[in-house]
C-alpha cells in the first residue's frame, strides 16, 4: 500500500532535515575523508601533520605572507594559522619576519629546509589529486571547476551577509 504524503498543518513543526544531504555537509565529510587519508599519507612518510602540510602549500604559493593574507587566502581563522606557524618555525620550516613600520605585526616565509620539505611532498599530493579526480573526465573537471567558483563567490556573499546581519 502505496503511503500518501500528508499536509502540514499551520504551526506544525517541519519533519527534521536529513543534513546528510546538504551541500555543506557533503563537502564537509568529503574534506574530512580526505584529510585522513592525507593525515596517515603525510604523517607517514614525511613526518609531516596535515595542518603544516596545508600551511606549507600557502606559504609555497605566497611567501612571504601575513597571518591576516593567509587566514583569507586559505579561508581559515587567524588562530589556526598562528598556532601552525609557530610549530613549523619551531621545526626550522619557517621563519617570522618582522613589520618594519608595527612591531606587532609581522609575516611568515619559509626557509630553505620547508621548501626542501615542500618539493619532497609535492609529488605525492599532486599524484593524490590526479587518483582523486581520475573518476572525472575532462568536461566533468571543467564543469566542477566552474561550479566550485560558483559556489565559493555564493559562500563569500552569504558569510558577508551574516556578518552584517
Amino acid at each position: 500500500m502505496a503511503r500518501t504524503k500528508r499536509i502540514r498543518t499551520p504551526g506544525e513543526p517541519a519533519a527534521p532535515v536529513d543534513f546528510r544531504t546538504l551541500l555543506s555537509h557533503r563537502l564537509l565529510v568529503l574534506s574530512n575523508t580526505l584529510g585522513k587519508g592525507a593525515v596517515r599519507h603525510y604523517a607517514r612518510q614525511y613526518g609531516v601533520p596535515l595542518a603544516e602540510w596545508r600551511l606549507l602549500t600557502a606559504l609555497a604559493t605566497v611567501t612571504p605572507a601575513s597571518v591576516n593574507s593567509l587566514a583569507a587566502y586559505l579561508g581559515t581563522d587567524k588562530g589556526w594559522i598562528s598556532r601552525v606557524a609557530a610549530s613549523l618555525v619551531q621545526k626550522g620550516f619557517a621563519i617570522t619576519i618582522p613589520d618594519s613600520t608595527d612591531a606587532r605585526r609581522f609575516e611568515i616565509a619559509l626557509t630553505a629546509s620547508g621548501r626542501e620539505l615542500y618539493a619532497r611532498i609535492e609529488p605525492a599530493a599532486i599524484e593524490r589529486h590526479r587518483k582523486l579526480v581520475a573518476v572525472l573526465n575532462e568536461q566533468e573537471l571543467r564543469t566542477l571547476d566552474g561550479l566550485l567558483d560558483r559556489l565559493q563567490q555564493q559562500a563569500e556573499r552569504l558569510a558577508d551577509n551574516d556578518a552584517t546581519d
